[in-house]
Parts: C-alpha cells; structure tokens; sequence
C-alpha cells in the first residue's frame, strides 16, 4: 500500500500512515511554481480507478506496478494552468473545470464513461471533501450551486468558519488560506483531517455531516490544520 503526499506533511501525519502499513510517496517541491502549491497533491497528480496520472519526475519514488502510470502535461505556475490535475471524483462523477483539464486525464475521463459536470472553479479537487453517494463538502458557492443543481448532497461551509494554512516559504505559514479538500482526504470508510478539527467554528456542522454518512473520523489533536493538496491512496 502506498500514499501520495506533500514532501512538506507533518511527522506526525507521516507516522499514522506509515504505522498503517502505508509506503510514503512524496510529491516533490517545483520551485517554478508559486510555493504555497508547489508539492502539493492534487497539482501534479490525479488517480482514476486502476491508473495514476502525474507529471514526469514529480514523485519520489514509483507507483505500485499493479496500477497503470501515465505521465501528464507539465504543469506552469500561472492559474489555471497549474490547475489541470486538479479533478474531483465522486461515485462515477468528475468534477472540474474541463476547459483546463489534462487532456490524458479527460481522455481516460471519457473513456471510462464517467459523468462529467463542468465548473468555473479549477482548483476543484481543492475546494471539495468528495464522500460516496452523490456528497460533498464545500465552501465554493459556485461548486455548491452546481452539484445542487445535479442532485447531489452537499454541504457548503463559510470560509471564514474553516482556518486552513498554507505553506509559504521555508515552511512559515502563507496569508493565502487553504481549502477544505486540500486540508482531508478520505481513506476506506475515514474522513482524515491534517490537524486539528477543534481549530473549526464549523465543527460540529462537519462532524453531524460526516457521521450521518456513514464515515469515522481522523484527525490529529493540537495541530493547525494544513492543506496539503489532499493525499492519493494506491491500495
């Protein structure tokens, strides 16, 4: 088993997997691209079933040969083009602004039948907590509008209730804030929050959503909360 995360993920987030039995792949530091995103997750990959997208010499190490590897186009510091990986998967839906997508990803995309539905934001996989059964989290009020629209079960939250930090340089923390997909991932049946769920006002909103849907909580005591561009699980 392996997880694809931030070369900059917290020790203590890094022991939990590791103590999972999980091999750590990390995302590799672009100095091209503006520091806050410039290892993060989903900016320079993007897992669809049985295959992982990337970009070529991102990652530390090599993914599992049972999963089919694909390089992606390059990925540049300016918006959107350092947003083309970045897609939302829920159920057999696809989330993103297609306009920007990696053409390998939306090929496979296509291929595979999946339901694609069009956003204006492309930091998508960022601004999204995906569960199953057609639920999200978000705090995008075009994304939530949108998934409204197409039936799904969503839960917007405010910004200003989420305190989300972002790396800047040297690892102090930027005044750009992150975003709630960036911040979790979902493993199995486990809702993972990197850091500390007590630093939200919006808490107990988050929890009621998460536990009425079936899903555990993770997340790590008197730790800030980082967004990390999500994590990718290879199982």
């Amino acid at each position: 088993m392996q997880v694809i995360i931030d070369e900059r993920v917290n020790n203590v987030i890094e022991e939990y997997f590791v103590n999972l039995g999980y091999e750590i792949i990390k995302v590799k530091k672009h100095n091209e691209i503006y520091n806050e995103i410039s290892s993060h997750t989903d900016i320079f990959c993007y897992k669809i079933d049985d295959t992982v997208i990337f970009q070529e010499k991102s990652l530390s190490g090599s993914i599992d040969n049972k999963y089919i590897s694909i390089h992606g186009d390059k990925v540049d510091n300016s918006y959107p083009d350092c947003a083309i990986y970045n897609v939302c998967t829920v159920d057999n839906y696809a989330i993103h602004n297609f306009e920007i997508t990696d053409k390998t990803v939306l090929s496979i995309l296509q291929s595979k039948g999946y339901n694609l539905i069009n956003v204006k934001q492309g930091y998508a996989n960022c601004s999204i907590l995906p569960l199953s059964n057609k639920c999200c989290i978000t705090s995008d009020k075009g994304i939530y509008s949108t998934l409204a629209d197409n039936n799904f079960d969503v839960l917007y939250i405010d910004e200003c209730e989420l305190d989300i930090k972002l790396f800047n340089s040297n690892n102090t923390y930027s005044n750009m804030s992150g975003f709630i997909g960036g911040c979790s991932s979902v493993m199995g049946d486990t809702v993972i929050f990197f850091g500390d769920l007590d630093r939200f006002k919006c808490k107990d909103k988050l929890v009621d959503y998460i536990y009425s849907r079936g899903y555990k909580i993770k997340d790590f005591k008197d730790m800030d909360v980082i967004d990390y561009g999500s994590c990718i699980f290879i199982d």
